[in-house]
């Protein structure tokens, strides 16, 4: 311990203000890298610029935003990078897909899946929680990706107006990655409206509540023109739990806005009687021309099979297709995808990478859960939308999810990444110490309400900020890591 104590007093004072100088600077070069990286996964222009495909350009700015970010970490005396849960969770879940490739059904193809989709979102979730520093940076990024969002919405309903559709009579999307499927555009776009509301949430003018409204409908059209059940299943959800939120505070507005969605409702399904429909056939089979409704219900039950025929390490990344067609022969499906993400995780990765998955998911939830609660008891409640809308993109996911391959998509992960870096901020000292100012609430009790079971995690102390007990409770309570440096200066 005096070695710890000896090694945090030999810091350079003017290394700390290189620190702090460095947490205050919105623009910083990992910042840059990680907004083109992730700018260049939405918009996709070597879909419609071949010679930027060619290059590699994407893999260009992720390397090197990855170099930058732990060259200014050495720099700054902090290791090299920071491995918090969901970037430890997600380790070990890529460990154990990683692992079952010698053994899968094609270790070429599932190869390819992870050097093409599984290691870009590893290394967006680590940039994300290692590059943000600051909220100016969360929220930049958090427009960032509503704008590129509403890109992708407007060239959507721009070519359904424009009829342009596939073989099979679905709008044509974005581009010809994730979003050029309609069910994926769906289900990427239903996972950034509680982003966007976040943003109304805190735009200060009435022009930009109103561009942020209008963001919201138009990827809510955009959502309805793809035709996708996922999608309609997924805005009712959203349209449900905004209601009962607001029914809890004004139980008026909550009733006129109720009908105002009903009314926009049934204009639509007027104007497009394809709609009712399709939604129809999530219930009514009859409805359903295509008969897609029970070819993924057969689906389903070949993934729970697929499971239990290889429940270690499964049939390889990927590789659920092959063994959906391997089932049926040449008289049933051809390279069919299993539509729930939980039943392809489990049959492309077996039972622990499943429980790896779940244990994602659940724990993120909880943990912003728990920081809802926590700043609700605080005089910030600026803060706790942040936590809240997080958690109801999750949500959205969560649900979603159930019939969507999307286990490999960038969706979960960049929801992951984001809620990350925002747990992080919530236990920074400065943000921790301005969402407690004036809370009157003993720590101990503060401790029982973020974890029932008596555990908290500690963090660095502030050099700079003098903070309550309470503060230092939710700090605690926030961070969610035991590791410590030197520089923490911390006695056991």
């Amino acid at each position: 311990m005096e070695n710890m104590m000896a090694a945090t007093k030999a810091v350079p004072h003017s290394k700390s203000l290189q620190t702090e100088k460095s947490a205050g600077r919105l623009w910083s070069i990992p910042f840059i890298g990680l907004v083109l990286f992730i700018a260049f996964y939405y918009l996709s222009p070597g879909d419609y610029f071949p010679i930027l495909e060619g290059a590699g350009l994407n893999k260009i700015v992720a390397g090197l935003a990855l170099v930058s970010v732990i060259w200014s970490n050495l720099s700054q005396g902090r290791p090299w990078m920071e491995f918090r849960i969901e970037a430890n969770l997600l380790l070990l879940f890529v460990a154990v897909l990683v692992v079952g490739i010698p053994f899968s059904a094609w270790p070429g193809g599932s190869w390819g899946v992870f050097t093409e989709s599984v290691i870009k979102t590893l290394l967006f979730v680590l940039l994300m929680t290692n590059v943000i520093t600051s909220r100016d940076q969360l929220r930049t990024l958090v427009r960032v990706i509503v704008t590129c969002a509403s890109i992708i919405a407007f060239v959507a309903v721009s070519h359904y107006v424009t009829g342009m559709f596939d073989q099979w009579g679905r709008l044509v999307g974005y581009g010809e990655k994730e979003y050029a499927n309609p069910n994926d555009l769906a289900l990427g776009l239903l996972t950034i409206i509680p982003l966007t509301f976040l943003l109304l949430l805190e735009a200060k003018s009435t022009f930009l509540r109103c561009a942020y409204a209008g963001v919201i409908a138009l990827m809510s059209l955009a959502i309805l023109a793809s035709m996708s059940r996922t999608g309609m299943v997924g805005l009712v959800f959203l349209g449900t739990a905004w209601l009962l939120t607001m029914a809890r505070r004004t139980p008026m507005k909550a009733t006129i806005v109720m009908v105002v969605m009903i009314a926009l409702v049934a204009t639509s399904v007027a104007m497009v009687p394809a709609l009712s429909d399709r939604f129809g056939s999530i219930f009514d089979e009859e409805k359903d021309d295509l008969g897609s409704r029970a070819a993924r219900l057969e689906h389903m039950w070949d993934g729970l099979a697929i499971m239990a025929e290889n429940p270690i390490l499964g049939v390889g990344m990927g590789q659920s297709p092959g063994a959906v067609y391997a089932r049926h022969g040449s008289s049933g499906p051809h390279w069919e995808q299993i539509h729930n993400v939980y039943l392809q995780v489990g049959a492309e990765g077996g039972i622990i990478a499943l429980t790896l998955f779940l244990a994602m998911i659940i724990s993120q939830t909880l943990r912003l859960k728990r920081a809802e609660l926590a700043l609700m008891q605080g005089s910030d409640e600026g803060m706790v939308k942040w936590p809240r809308c997080m958690g109801a993109s999750i949500l959205t996911f969560i649900i979603c999810a159930n019939f969507s391959p999307v286990a490999y998509n960038w969706f979960f992960y960049i929801l992951l990444g984001l809620s990350g870096a925002t747990l992080k901020l919530l236990a920074h000292p400065d943000v921790a110490g301005e969402a407690t100012a004036g809370l009157n609430v003993s720590p101990a009790r503060l401790r029982r309400q973020m974890f029932p079971s008596g555990g908290a995690f500690p963090i660095r102390p502030s050099q700079r900020t003098e903070r309550s007990p309470a503060s230092a409770s939710l700090a605690r309570s926030l961070n969610g890591l035991r590791a410590r440096t030197p520089r923490d200066g911390i006695q056991d």
